[in-house]
């Protein structure tokens, strides 16, 4: 991976579950991206996160750390409503840069019809 220019951004996007499980290997590729990319900012898009938890935002907040103690900044896009409530309530929202915030999935009710 080469550096990309520092006056551009760097968009990675996340899918699946960001978990207990899946949390230290992405803690691990944000590290080694923030040490690499020398953009004044990176963008995680987490639209395609279909579930987060507090033990999967430590990835996140440990990048925020080593990119804003070197002047740069993680952006959020696409955050789940669920995970938008995890830093709402964990008081990250000063720390956490998020752009965006997907509306939460309402369950759909069908109107029955009454026949006669």
């Amino acid at each position: 991976m080469s550096p990309a220019s520092p006056h551009l951004s760097v968009t990675i996007g996340l899918s699946g579950e960001l978990d207990l499980l899946t949390a230290p290997g992405i803690r691990d590729d944000l590290i080694a991206l923030a040490s690499v990319v020398q953009a004044p900012s990176i963008v995680v898009d987490l639209s395609a996160v279909a579930f987060i938890d507090s033990a999967g935002m430590k990835p996140l907040i440990a990048a925020q750390s080593i990119l804003h103690r070197r002047g740069r900044k993680l952006k959020l896009l696409g955050v789940p409503h669920s995970a938008a409530a995890l830093i709402r309530a964990a008081g990250l929202g000063t720390s956490l840069s998020v752009h965006d915030i997907k509306a939460p999935v309402l369950p759909v009710q069908r109107a029955r019809s009454e026949s006669n």
